[in-house]
């Protein structure tokens, strides 16, 4: 486990950070399996491409998006979802499949991150936040299949694009100091908006800079705390009948999230306190203007922000209220 100095301070472990940088090399054979695996399925969507196949520039530009989406949102640990499902919806994928996509990706990448971090997490700190999410995320899920929280979604975005805003350009405060009860408050907050926005990593984001715990112990906070609540959201929807069904065609995307989650992490590695905390800021303020969009977009029903429910549903038959 990294030692930690005062709030705010770089980690004791400077080996570990200077260390495998190299973004984009293997280093074992899991890496190198990864990048097997990218290549049969470039080529995959190449040959697709050349013998005409429908939809295969689709399958091409959308790989593309989860590889950008991944890379990005690794190198600070949240907003795969909001970066990457206007992307998808844009270049005319219908909105299931993208959340389908984003879905399953998500996870995989989230599942990446926490292994990385493993060594670095203090359960201790994390169980509270853990336990109020897992309290209020199903409260979230119930308000996202029961009401059209599109005015919500926007003003949600709103708030995170200028405190992204703000962060970016703010010098570093003091931290506050908490007692237990704030962080179990604090993830049951992150947990009922993750739910009724399938966003869960923003407030709880934002609560760990709060803190004033530098980037490593930040990450192995939050990161856990996103993926926990992914599955939580999932077992939510499927208990209150709102789960759809992907397809297995979201595999071939997989290893594209897995490779862009590699190549993030290790960026993440080398940025220094005040590098990370600019980088926070901008992928809030992207979050942010992500979500505003969405819910501003034609997609039925707010479908980016709606998984269970529009996968479940579809579009409704002609003459149908």
């Amino acid at each position: 486990m990294r030692s930690y100095t005062a709030a705010g301070a770089e980690p004791r472990a400077a080996a570990l950070v200077a260390a495998p940088a190299a973004a984009g090399r293997p280093r074992n054979l899991g890496a190198s399996m990864l990048y097997l695996w990218a290549a049969i399925q470039a080529l995959e969507f190449a040959r697709r491409l050349f013998e005409h196949r429908p939809a295969a520039w689709l399958d091409l530009t959308k790989a593309a998006i989860v590889l950008a989406g991944a890379t990005l949102s690794s190198l600070v640990g949240f907003a795969f979802a909001p970066l990457t499902a206007l992307g998808l919806i844009g270049v005319g994928d219908d909105p299931v499949g993208a959340i389908h996509t984003i879905l399953c990706c998500s996870i995989a990448i989230q599942l990446y991150a926490v292994w990385q971090l493993r060594k670095e997490m203090r359960w201790a700190a994390i169980w509270p936040m853990l336990a109020g999410g897992a309290l209020a995320a199903p409260w979230g899920i119930w308000l996202l299949l029961h009401l059209n929280a599109a005015g919500y979604r926007q003003g949600l975005g709103l708030f995170l694009g200028a405190y992204g805003a703000y962060s970016m350009t703010r010098i570093e405060l003091r931290p506050i100091r908490v007692s237990r009860r704030y962080d179990v408050l604090a993830g049951a907050l992150a947990g009922l908006v993750g739910g009724m926005t399938a966003f869960p990593g923003a407030l709880m984001t934002i609560w760990c800079s709060l803190r004033g715990w530098e980037k490593w112990r930040q990450r192995a906070v939050y990161q856990p705390f996103i993926l926990s609540m992914q599955l939580v959201s999932l077992a939510s929807l499927h208990a209150l009948g709102g789960s759809g069904s992907g397809g297995l065609g979201d595999l071939g995307y997989l290893v594209f999230a897995l490779l862009g989650a590699r190549w993030g992490f290790g960026y993440f590695q080398r940025l220094s306190g005040a590098q990370f905390r600019r980088s926070v800021g901008a992928l809030l303020l992207l979050s942010g203007l992500g979500l505003w969009l969405a819910a501003g977009s034609h997609a039925p029903g707010g479908a980016v922000a709606h998984p269970g429910r529009d996968a479940q549903a579809g579009p409704a038959p002609s003459g149908r209220p």
